[in-house]
């Protein structure tokens, strides 16, 4: 489709009457011609998926369908003069998203359809209906004002005309003709008032019926009752069927003999059958009093799914099938093609090396780049153009803010944030505002597109991370801590755990776990709950190599270190010590490391009771030997439940247990 303007800067998301002519689309205005042609077809169905370019392909047909009945015209006539009259247009009807769970609304509707068809004209157009619309400024307005002011100054003559007779008297002749003739004239003017009282009231009163009908008409005896209702009780196309009839009778060159209506498929579907129904009946009785080759012809836009719910072969004359342009096949292409048109301007843009070569790899593709896993989940163009308008002007921004650095990933991670927004526009309003720190709440990832939302969020690929905040001008020093207060916020450890492990694995998320486990109060050795939360900031931090979690040991205690490393001994607790082994913070100049500086009890490590062989395992892993440790005899239970007196300062020198010498 040729929706991108010629400068490149956006993706309009109306439909394109501008369509390329391809083969393709040439095979699509081919059988529209023949459809067109026929006479006997006069309802014609355009059938095909939501955002395949039905309305497109309609309107690229417009301008070719009309340009040739033109044409056709020229030749057939050339000596009409059409230089007043304005070119044909076909009449479109267009629905927005509407839900119709009851007559009023589908009356509503009905309503709503007459008030675009009606827009169209003027009133010198159709000067016989009945319809409602809005006063233009013509002659037969200037009328009416004409004559009812002159009513209004009859009527104050009359009722003032023996003060202004007697000032005539006064100031007349006395044989003058009006003070000769003054009965006649007072006569006269009684009578022409009356008149025009009675026509006036006559009229009003005409409209006023027209725009009611009898309800009930019942004769008890004596007495008839008659119930009259407004007619907006009634269904408004049987009310102006026949008013439809006549406008669409008098404007059928206008609308080049078409009415298209769109979008109707958005509404309850057994509404829109009805609907449809009504409008096939109104078709049939305007096309009775049309000559046989001047024929008007309604073309429906709809989605496949209406089309299962009626018998289409008995209700369209024609139906024409709309084979999407886009699929899971084909949206990787279309979407990296526009893509790569948007990034050769943002290269013109940016100075940033590292920036232009990661838009340079937007353009190859590949099974396990950004692109390549999202593009079979946005097949909608409409869906694909708002991404990319909204990529590009993010991108934009944060060039022009210095808000993109070398070697961040800006472009994959800003496009992330461009496909969250779109797809979940609702959660993305909820994240920007400030109303939470999480881009799904429990169970939300499950609710629509499952799969492009587990790709985005996987943590193996950091595509959505909490960096991508940051291009939303998010402070970055107040990211982690409202991550931080977030989690703090859940009533209960289940959920501040199920936070924890949907949080994306960035350095923003790795200091809110760092602020987890820095505490001031030193009274949690007995809770419960905090000991499972520590657990699995430990487990997170071990399984992505983490660098904070120093702060586990400081003002902890040694046991409440070594029960939980214990319990995560398969899942990546030597890998964690490690970790900070590595960071270089517990390693003292002489290569020595003891995690254990930082806890509250340090001094007590050699006193310690009671200790599991797992908790053996971890102590003796997490130090180096030093004289502190010479000699020194643990008192640890086996797995069979016997004690164990085990040699500290070897177990450290040889990683295993020891077990003492007598």
């Amino acid at each position: 489709m040729s929706s991108i303007n010629r400068d490149y800067l956006i993706f309009p998301l109306s439909c394109d009457p501008a369509l390329e002519e391809t083969e393709e689309r040439e095979i699509y205005y081919k059988y529209l011609d023949s459809a067109f042609d026929e006479p006997r077809i006069h309802n014609i169905g355009i059938a095909g998926g939501f955002g395949v370019g039905k309305s497109s392909l309609l309107r690229s047909y417009e301008k070719r369908y009309l340009r040739m009945a033109n044409l056709k015209q020229k030749i057939n006539n050339p000596f009409k003069d059409r230089r007043k009259k304005d070119e044909p247009r076909f009449l479109y009807v267009s629905m927005g998203e509407s839900q119709c769970n009851d007559s009023d609304n589908k009356n509503e509707t009905e309503r709503r359809i007459l008030l675009q068809i009606y827009s169209r004209f003027h009133k010198k157009d159709i000067p016989s209906s009945s319809f409602e619309m809005i006063h233009e400024s013509t002659g037969h307005l200037r009328t009416k004002t004409v004559v009812c002011s002159l009513f209004l100054f009859l009527v104050l003559l009359l009722t003032f005309f023996t003060p202004l007779g007697k000032l005539l008297k006064a100031t007349l002749p006395a044989a003058s003709i009006i003070i000769h003739y003054k009965t006649e004239i007072h006569a006269a003017l009684y009578l022409i008032v009356i008149g025009m009282a009675v026509i006036g009231g006559g009229y009003l009163t005409y409209q006023a019926l027209t725009k009611m009908y009898v309800k009930t008409l019942a004769l008890k005896g004596e007495k008839a009752e008659v119930a009259v209702e407004r007619t907006g009780t009634r269904d408004y196309l049987d009310q102006y069927s026949m008013d439809l009839v006549y406008c669409l009778e008098q404007t059928a060159e206008k609308i080049g003999h078409t009415v298209v209506f769109e979008d109707m498929d958005r509404m309850k579907t057994d509404d829109v059958i009805e609907i449809f129904v009504r409008l096939k009946e109104i078709n049939a009785m305007v096309n009775q009093r049309l000559p046989e080759d001047k024929y008007i012809r309604f073309v429906y836009v709809v989605k496949d799914e209406v089309l299962a719910r009626m018998e289409h072969y008995k209700f369209f004359d024609y139906v024409l099938p709309v084979l999407p342009g886009i699929n899971r096949v084909t949206s990787e292409y279309v979407f990296r093609e526009n893509l790569k048109k948007i990034n050769s301007l943002l290269k013109l843009q940016s100075s940033i090396d590292e920036l232009k070569k990661e838009l340079d790899d937007f353009e190859k593709p590949g099974k396990e780049t950004l692109v390549s896993l999202v593009a079979p989940y946005l097949l909608d163009y409409r869906l694909q153009y708002m991404i990319l308008n909204d990529y590009r002007f993010f991108m934009e921004l944060n060039l022009v803010n210095k808000g993109i650095k070398p070697g961040q990933h800006a472009a994959e991670q800003i496009l992330s944030l461009a496909i969250y927004k779109n797809v979940w526009p609702e959660y993305y309003d909820r994240i920007s505002s400030g109303r939470t720190m999480l881009f799904f709440k429990k169970g939300e990832e499950n609710q629509k597109q499952p799969e492009l939302a587990e790709i985005l969020m996987d943590k193996r690929r950091n595509f959505l991370t909490y960096r991508c905040l940051c291009y939303l001008g998010y402070d970055k020093s107040r990211i982690a801590y409202n991550l931080y207060c977030s989690v703090e916020a859940e009533n209960t450890v289940e959920k501040k755990i199920w936070m924890l492990d949907n949080l994306p694995n960035d350095e923003f998320a790795e200091e809110c776990l760092e602020n987890i486990l820095f505490v001031n109060e030193k009274k949690e050795d007995e809770d419960e709950q905090r000991k499972e939360l520590y657990k699995e900031v430990v487990r997170i931090s071990a399984k992505n190599y983490y660098q904070a979690s120093l702060f586990f040991f400081s003002g902890r205690s040694i046991r409440l270190c070594l029960e939980i490393l214990a319990e995560l001994i398969e899942e990546g607790a030597y890998q964690y010590i490690d970790t900070l082994w590595r960071d270089g913070r517990v390693t003292d100049p002489d290569g020595t490391y003891d995690i254990f500086r930082g806890c509250r009890d340090r001094e007590e490590l050699v006193n310690l009771k009671d200790l599991t062989v797992d908790h053996f395992s971890i102590l003796i892993y997490g130090l180096s030997y030093t004289e502190e440790f010479a000699g020194v005899c643990m008192e640890i239970k086996g797995a069979d439940g016997k004690i164990i007196r085990a040699d500290l300062g070897e177990s450290i020198r040889q990683g295993d247990i020891i077990e003492m010498l007598d």
